[in-house]
């Protein structure tokens, strides 16, 4: 099937005896055909039955992949799936320090009311965060992701960190941005209209894909 695909198949073998973590059998590696500054080269186990280990895979992710990328979808999968709590550990790390900066700061307010920006109109709430990720999945990866990865000098990134700067100018300067008091009508039909815009961009990009 992978050949089939217009794959070329790549086999990585590392017996180490000195490091354990060295000691890998991928399957195979399969190699983007244009070559850009992330995700080259996707690492696939083939597996004969439902009892199975991810050993080697675990290994070669531990070896070569980034680990630094803060991302609270990722390490809840890499939780769930590799049994890896280090991703989901930067995250926890992050919210155990503004816990404690609040707390110093007498800041802390738990829930929503008493909030300096945030309100308790729960619909707008969920809508608007779910906007956030639905973008993000189509982008392939949350915002702080994406403001790493720029950092990192990516650019396709950065191009998604100057959207959010524009994007955050837009909604506070044209009433767009909810406060304390909630979500303003103009924002309401924003929400609305991103997830209209979004939805038409992913049909557009499947139908793209689709003929290719």
């Amino acid at each position: 099937m992978l050949v089939a695909s217009g794959h070329k198949l790549y086999f990585y073998s590392n017996s180490s005896r000195d490091d354990a973590l060295s000691r890998i059998e991928i399957d195979f590696l399969i190699a983007k055909s244009k070559v850009s500054n992330k995700h080259n080269i996707s690492p696939i186990e083939v597996k004969s039955s439902k009892n199975y280990t991810l050993t080697s895979l675990q290994k070669f992710r531990a070896k070569f992949a980034q680990r630094t990328r803060l991302c609270m979808a990722g390490g809840i999968r890499d939780i769930f799936l590799f049994k890896d709590p280090t991703l989901l550990l930067g995250s926890a790390a992050v919210l155990v320090v503004a816990l404690i900066l609040n707390l110093a700061t007498g800041s802390f307010k738990l829930g929503f009311t008493g909030q300096p920006i945030a309100h308790t109109q729960w619909l707008w709430n969920f809508l608007g965060m779910g906007l956030v990720g639905y973008g993000s999945v189509l982008l392939g990866g949350c915002p702080l992701r994406q403001t790493i990865l720029a950092g990192e000098g990516n650019s396709d990134s950065a191009v998604t960190v100057l959207g959010f700067l524009a994007g955050a100018a837009v909604s506070h300067n044209f009433g767009l941005a909810s406060s304390g008091q909630g979500a303003t009508t103009a924002g309401k039909i924003a929400t609305l209209v991103g997830f209209a815009v979004i939805t038409l961009i992913a049909l557009a990009v499947m139908k793209k894909q689709a003929r290719s």
